[in-house]
This record gives C-alpha cells, structure tokens and sequence, in this order.
C-alpha cells in the first residue's frame, strides 16, 4: 500500500488539466459502506480475541507466580513476606535468567516490545506487526511479571492486541488504513478488557495509537471495545479493578490542594522517566551479555524485595492497601523511591512488562502520602484520602502516558462519580501544563525520539519522505560549458524549442543565424517584455503550474565543467539586467555564471526540500547526484514540491476519513 501511495503521489505533483474533481472518486458510498460493514464484522472477532489473550495473559503469570511464590493470585507481596529471604531472592534471579535466554532467542530485538513499538508500527511499517513476535513478547512479559518483575500489565496487552488486530489485517491483505483502525480495535479491546472500561478503551486508542478521530475508525474501535469488555465481564465479572468507597469531595477550596497533588505527580513523573531512561543508558555501558542482563537485574530486584516486597509484581494489591488506609505514612513514602528504582532496573536489564502498573503505583503512594498529611494537618477539614489516592494516580499516569483525556474517562468510569472525576481533571492538566517543557509529551515519545521516529508527524510528512527528489526532477534542462560565448548563451536562453543536446559540452552548439534572430530578440526585450511575461503567466495557467510542460523560452542555464559539474548558472534576468545598465558582458559563461543559491542532492526527500524552499527565489533548482561531485543529473521546480506538498495533504486526510 505505501508504494501505491508513493506512486500516486509521483504521478500527481504535478496536476494535469484533465484531472477531475477529487470528491468524484471520494463519492462512492456502496464501495465504503461495504468496507465499513465488513470492518465492524472484523472488529467483533478482534475486540474477543484481544480480550482472551488478556486473559490469557493474567491466567499466565498468576500460575507462574504460584510456582515461585506458592500463591495463585495477583496478591504477591503478601505471600513473598511469608517467604524465606532466600526464596524471594531466587526467584527472580532465576526467573531472569530464562526470560533473558528466551528473548535472545527467540525476539528479533532480544528485547520485549511495548507501546512505544505499536506507535512506531503505525508510523514506519504501515501497521504491520509480526504477529509471532507479538506473542512471544507476550510470553516474556508474562514470565516477568510471574516471576515478581516491577512492571505492568497494561502496556504487553496493549502490544499484544495490536499485533492481533495487525495479524488479522495482514492475513486479509487489507489496506494501510484498515490496517491501522484493526490494529487499534486490538488495542482498545486490550485496555477496555483490563481496566474494565470500554469508554477508556476507546478515546486511548485514537489518543495514543491513531492520533486522530475519524468517523471510519470510530465505529470498529468502538465496537471491538464493547466486545473485549463484554468478554471479560463475562469470565471474571464485573467487579471494577480498584474500588473506591469515598466519593464526595468536601469543599470547594480543596480543588487547590489537587492542584497541588498534579503539580506533585508532575514532578513525580519526570524523575519516573528520566530514572528508567538513565538506568538503560548505564546498563548499555556495561559488558554485559544481552541474555546475562535479566537474571543480574533479578539479583537486585530481590535484594529490594527482602526489604519491601510491596515492589513485586503489578502492585495491585499494594495500591487497594493505599485506598483502605492499610499502609503507614512512612511506607507510602518509602515505598516510592523504592518502586522508582525497582522499576527501573527490570526496565533496563531486560524484564519484561509495561510501565503504566507501576504509574499507577506510584500516584497512589504520592496521593495516599498527601491526603494523609492532609489529614493530620487539617483534621476534618479535607475530604477522603481516597480521593487525593485517585488524583495521585490519575495525574501521574496521564503525564507518563500522555494521554490526559483518556485517563479521565478511566477514572470516571470505575469511580462513576461526576465529583472524583472533576479533582482528577484539575489534576491531570496541572501535571501535564507544568511539565511539557522538561520532558517528552509522554515516555513513549521519548523512547521513540531516541530511535530516531518522530511519533507528532502528520501523515503527509510520512508520505513526502518516502519520495525521493531523483523521482519526480525533471531532465528536461539545459546546460552549457564554462568556454560558451554570450552570444551562445543569448541563442539558448531566447530559443523557442532546443533540446537538452544541443547545450551539453562538446555538443553542437546554435547555428549563426539562430544567434543573429535571438540577438534581435535581446535587444527588443525591454519592449516585449510585459507581454512575454503575460505569455508565460497564461502557459503556468494553462498547464496548472508544471513548468516542464511549458513551451515558451527558457528562464535559465546551468554552467558546467567537462565532466558535468555544476558551477553556476546564468538567468534571463542576469542577462536582462546586464544589458539594462550597460555593463560590459563577460567573455564567457563561465566569467559570467553564479552560483544557485539553492542545489538539491538527487536522494533528498521532499520533505526535507519543502523546509530548504522558505527563502528560495526562483522557478527551477539544480538537482546533483550529490553535493561532493555537484554532477547536476536534473532540475526540479518550485511547483512540483508544492504540488507534491498539496497532494499528500489530500492524500492524508482522504486516509483519515477512511474513503482512500
């Protein structure tokens, strides 16, 4: 599909004037409402299967948790502080060791994959994820997470319903933009059937994955969220993942006091980020063999857990303590530089899992801190610590995410309580404004920029730099060696029709009389020229801007050396001018030529010539094989790059709307 793109847009950056009217081809409702239809019916089968596999998925690591922590379920903090120190040190010791072999062998990046891959997929490869790596990362994810890694659950869903959504496109050889909307239906299924609220599920997926809201992808989004929440109520019930029984915010003034937690959970969230950041980059310092990492992260991972075990695992159970007030003040505090550093280390060795469990952690251990201050300090006079808990951990997964509207709807729909949702909302955009300057729009931005993909780019950007400017330059071009006389330049420059031959070195150069009539041409050129000019004004009309297309005089020469090297070129109106003020004319071209003030490389994209063109001057530019030789291979016009611009702006929003 991204080569038909490129194609459609080579042969349309320059229009033609039998092109019809665009909408004409957007006009064809039976054709997208068949493909409408038969995306919801696909829709349904994803949003079940993305749902199963995270089923699967909690099913998994709860049986591995039991056979390395004797317990069954999620709570894993309690069963390892009944353990000997020995045991919760081994664990992930030699937990670590076959996560690491296992993704050595079997993972093409010998690391587990996240969000940040889903992202990139749908900005490099079209959406197309390998659905074999999808799964083992899947599986090591999984294996981390039973075996006590500090990570979570929610980011391994999210890739591993992406790379269903993927898998089912691929196997249909659906379009790009089908692609994209299955991909996401995996995705919102994975969130929606985690946290139990399809709503979240939804606005997440175009908030994070799609970047943008269209009408095509809003119904199979919404249809595969419904069906992944329905799957999972009916296995494992309705019950909401953390349950809240304070509701109701006191006072007004309070609304200050959340502004103060989002403030908090900002700066919170920035040394979260920076933390893991910095932990990978000491870790790609060291010696260490790739599938070696894992099992030294465990070692430190359970050194930290004889201490605190409450970092083990997704912290579920440690965040329900927060909410019911079990936790102490000085555990709530001691427990965040604690996850911070656990976090990081499984990060950065090789665990697998997300980051968006212990985000959550860590707002409810600042939100549960805060509100207990509150509390004591203002007895009475501040509502619940269970609210300060939720704007805690709202504000700070928000800003981690960067997805504030998402994180919203999350909270509202598993508080269902317009007052708590409120708090959070102040919360979430204190954390947000006040720290977009000293950090990344989100951790998965930041990941992605460190690979070199900008994930803010629009779909037309992605579009101009897949052509190359060697695609769409024209040959039609003149050039002339350095020796050529004026004379000769004047014959080529006022010559009606002459062929790229005729001006190359060596060639046959214009015939006398030819250079007599355009001698005669130059000198009444003054007089002419306002209507030479409305001549050529009707021709760029006619032809709609493509300048090869033209048939009226050439505006300029290309001065080269024997061996076709660019060394300046001459303008008509160089010429124009040098005559005008009675300048003595040069012997030579060569004496005579300057140098553009712009010369493209022929495999510059044109994304990159659309920023060069801000303080271009001019109607052609020299296009050279590169700038070391500076052999000129062709000219481009200023109106292709922007016919190229226009065309892949249509092009992304007809994407968008789902009519491509």
């Amino acid at each position: 599909m991204e080569k038909e793109n490129k194609a459609d847009l080579k042969n349309n950056c320059t229009p033609r004037p039998d092109d019809g009217d665009p909408s004409q081809e957007r006009d064809k409702p039976s054709l997208f409402k068949s493909d409408y239809l038969l995306l919801s019916l696909y829709a349904i089968f994803i949003g079940a299967i993305a749902a199963y596999g995270t089923i699967a998925f909690r099913f998994g690591f709860t049986a591995i948790q039991g056979i390395f922590y004797q317990f069954s379920r999620g709570d894993i903090y309690t069963a390892a502080g009944k353990l000997p120190w020995w045991q919760v040190l081994l664990a992930p010791t030699i937990g670590g060791l076959v996560i690491g072999l296992i993704a050595y062998r079997f993972l093409p990046g010998r690391r587990p994959y996240g969000p940040a891959d889903v992202i990139q997929a749908t900005k490099k490869t079209d959406g197309k994820i390998s659905v074999r790596e999808g799964l083992m990362a899947a599986a090591v994810s999984c294996s981390s997470l039973g075996v006590g890694a500090s990570t979570g659950l929610y980011g391994p869903v999210v890739h591993l319903g992406g790379s269903l959504g993927s898998w089912l496109s691929q196997s249909l050889k659906l379009p790009r933009t089908h692609t994209l909307t299955l991909l996401s239906c995996g995705v919102a299924s994975g969130i929606a059937s985690s946290f139990n609220t399809p709503i979240g599920g939804v606005i997440f997926a175009h908030e994070v994955m799609l970047g943008h809201y269209a009408l095509s992808s809003f119904a199979p989004i919404t249809i595969a969220s419904v069906v992944g929440t329905a799957v999972m109520r009916y296995h494992m019930g309705n019950a909401p993942l953390f349950l809240f029984t304070e509701t109701q915010i006191q006072h007004v003034y309070e609304y200050s006091l959340f502004a103060l937690v989002g403030f908090m959970s900002a700066i919170l969230a920035v040394i979260y980020m920076r933390s893991m950041l910095k932990a990978e980059d000491l870790v790609k310092e060291t010696t260490l063999p790739r599938w070696v990492s894992p099992m030294v992260g465990g070692v430190l991972i359970g050194m930290i857990a004889i201490v605190f075990p409450q970092i083990l695992g997704l912290g579920n159970e440690s965040i329900n303590a927060a909410i019911n007030g079990i936790f102490p003040l000085w555990l709530l505090l001691a427990l965040i530089p604690m996850k911070i550093l656990a976090t990081s280390i499984c990060v950065s060795f090789g665990f697998g899992g997300g980051i968006f469990g212990p985000s959550l952690f860590l707002g409810a251990m600042l939100g549960g801190a805060t509100g207990t201050i509150f509390n004591e300090l203002l007895p009475g006079v501040v509502s619940h610590t269970q609210i300060y808990i939720v704007v805690g951990m709202a504000a700070l997964i928000s800003r981690v995410i960067g997805a504030p509207i998402t994180t919203i709807l999350l909270v509202f729909e598993m508080t269902n309580s317009y007052s708590v949702t409120t708090a959070v909302m102040i919360g979430a955009v204190v954390a947000n404004i006040t720290s977009y300057r000293f950090f990344a729009p989100s951790f998965f931005h930041q990941q992605l920029y460190l690979r070199g993909v900008d994930p803010d780019e629009g779909r037309e950007v992605e579009l101009l730099k897949s052509i190359k400017i060697r695609d769409v330059m024209s040959t039609r071009f003149q050039t002339i060696p350095m020796t050529a006389t004026i004379s000769e330049v004047e014959a080529i420059l006022f010559s009606s029709q002459v062929s790229r031959e005729n001006a190359l070195p060596g060639s046959t150069r214009p015939s006398r009389e030819s250079v007599r009539q355009n001698k005669k041409d130059l000198e009444t050129v003054g007089s002419s020229d306002h209507e030479r000019r409305k001549k050529a004004g009707s021709d760029r009309r006619k032809n709609r801007g493509d300048y090869s297309q033209r048939s009226h005089k050439y505006q300029d020469l290309c001065i080269v050396k024997e061996n076709g090297k660019l060394v300046g070129h001459i303008t008509m109106f160089d010429l124009m001018q040098s005559k005008k003020v009675g300048e003595t004319a040069p012997a030579t071209a060569g004496a005579m030529a300057s140098m553009p003030d712009l010369i493209l490389e022929a495999d510059m994209d044109i994304n990159e010539a659309m920023g060069l063109l801000a303080n271009f001057i001019g109607i052609s530019i020299p296009v050279v094989d590169n700038h070391k030789s500076g052999r000129i291979i062709g000219i481009i016009y200023e109106s292709t790059i922007i016919n190229a611009y226009n065309h892949a702006v249509e092009e992304a929003r007809t994407e968008e709307r789902g009519m491509h």
